[in-house]
């Protein structure tokens, strides 16, 4: 489990960290805001433990990088401060939920490619992907933050415009049920359930019966 507090941090969101023995090759980074801890926090324990069993590192933020900016951006530099401490990062949504703790995210990690992720039917989606620690990967996330984007899917229009715009950017899009699947085309041992799109009733309801319904980790 995470710390009874998150650390505070001088220049930026209080932070709950877990960082194993040696240098982590992957690390992971979540992040919820207050309004939504009453729900999002035990999936956020969830996604430390899954860190803890795997030894990979886990981020997760409990406020928002800017109050000029609808909360969804965040995630660009709370990515972009821990990339160069690891091969790879996956970042995960809030709403997305661990449903296979046995699951081996190393496996997706494929060195041919600077960003691995996922599209629905509105495009590519932001709420689970990876990304490779190297020039042209920051070059990305500060290209995307830099978009004048104000529509409903704020980041994510920002990202797939920095995908145009950097043409040397590698990226691989995985069959969604990979690492996003929603809630009408997740199946067991499917690694993550991300209610995406969902009322915020209807959003809690569905994360708590994936959770409780999760098959227990192998021993």
């Amino acid at each position: 489990m995470p710390a009874a507090a998150p650390v505070a941090q001088p220049d930026g969101p209080p932070l709950w960290s877990y960082r194993p023995p040696g240098r982590a090759a992957l690390g992971v980074v979540t992040l919820w805001s207050p309004e939504i801890e009453s729900w999002a926090l035990p999936h956020a324990q969830d996604k430390h433990a899954f860190c803890r069993r795997h030894g990979h590192a886990f981020y997760g933020y409990t406020e928002v990088f800017t109050d000029g900016r609808a909360p969804h951006w965040s995630k660009i530099p709370a990515v972009e401060r821990h990339l160069a401490d690891h091969d790879w990062l996956y970042w995960i949504d809030a709403d997305a939920a661990f449903t296979n703790l046995d699951f081996d995210l190393r496996a997706l990690c494929d060195d041919e490619y600077d960003f691995i992720v996922t599209h629905d039917e509105l495009g590519l989606n932001s709420g689970s992907f990876l990304i490779r620690d190297n020039d042209t990967t920051r070059r990305f996330l500060r290209l995307a933050w830099a978009q004048n984007v104000t529509d409903l899917f704020y980041e994510q229009t920002a990202m797939a415009r920095a995908i145009a715009l950097l043409p040397e950017l590698r990226v691989k899009v995985l069959e969604k049920r990979v690492m996003n699947s929603f809630w009408n085309e997740h199946r067991p041992g499917d690694f993550i359930f991300h209610a995406a799109g969902q009322p915020t009733d209807a959003k809690i309801d569905l994360l708590d019966a994936f959770r409780r319904h999760r098959p227990a980790p192998v021993e």
